[in-house]
């Protein structure tokens, strides 16, 4: 597995932000046909776009004005031709939490939660027209960058992240609560640090001193799912990240995430997934 790291060379340290055509980046992502990822967060803009994407194993059809909005370590591949003005954004973390004052921003971005497992925005004509002049002023501040730039870019980035996650919300039809709900931002955080040992509802419910029908009213309000798809959606997830992106044998996977034998472990796996873990690691790994 290819992982691509944030260029810090390229411009000031400080930078932690920047923008290429994606014809420019096409040999290291769009063209790479064998499964990689990156470290940062990534916002792709195609003007027009066909093909499918491959993202965590999930493919997924481009058609028209799209946006791609990626948090770090998703693994992917694309078979897509695209317009030559359609652009990245990326950045590092700490470049806009930090600006905000906010570790947990970028979180409540629903594009970036990860609730559903799509990071594709398919954009009509006159959301096109609202996002790129967005890109076109950050673009133009980077390449003209003076002393004060860095403020300027994070109310850019700022302003961009927003209009995105306005429009991904209302096409994937979610509610915007994400936005302002601490305790759903708790939830998912605790789940990120737990999974491998805790895997109920009622063990999250107590680790947040809450009602389990409480956390499922949450979680059924702002994702539309019951708590306990949460947990199982992200124990999925952080197996197929270990099958993709670390060396752990099969059976080591199993006993990380305490199943009893790696032969439960496969039984799970492959009833959600429909094949079995080290088929999906010949299949989406290198």
């Amino acid at each position: 597995m290819q992982i691509i790291n944030f260029d810090k060379t390229r411009r000031s340290t400080e930078l932690l932000v920047d923008s290429r055509r994606i014809k420019e980046i096409d040999r290291r992502s769009p063209s790479l046909r064998e499964p990689h990822t990156t470290t940062f967060y990534e916002l792709f803009f195609f003007t027009q776009v066909n093909g499918a994407l491959t993202a965590d194993g999930n493919k997924l059809e481009l058609n028209g004005p799209t946006a791609v909005l990626f948090p770090p370590l998703v693994n992917r591949q694309w078979d897509i031709t695209y317009d030559p003005e359609s652009f990245l954004v990326f950045f590092e973390s700490e470049f806009i939490e930090t600006f905000l004052n906010d570790n947990a921003f970028l979180h409540r971005l629903h594009f970036f939660s990860c609730s559903l497992r799509v990071p594709v925005l398919p954009m009509s004509e006159e959301q096109k027209k609202q996002i790129l002049p967005g890109i076109l002023a950050l673009r133009e501040e980077l390449e003209n960058s003076k002393v004060d730039s860095i403020y300027l870019l994070r109310s850019y980035l700022y302003q961009l992240l927003l209009q995105f996650n306005r429009f991904y919300n209302d096409y994937h039809q979610l509610d915007a609560n994400l936005y302002r709900n601490s305790e759903i931002i708790q939830f998912k955080n605790l789940l990120k640090k737990h999974i491998h040992n805790k895997q109920t509802v009622q063990a999250y419910a107590e680790m947040m001193k809450m009602p389990r029908n409480r956390m499922n009213e949450l979680s059924v309000k702002v994702f539309g799912k019951q708590a306990h798809q949460l947990i199982r959606e992200e124990l999925i997830q952080a197996i197929k990240t270990d099958l993709l992106n670390t060396n752990l044998s099969v059976a080591e996977i199993s006993y990380k995430y305490e199943f009893s034998a790696p032969s439960n472990f496969t039984r799970y796996f492959k009833s959600h997934e429909g094949m079995t873990p080290a088929a999906y690691r010949e299949k989406y790994g290198v």
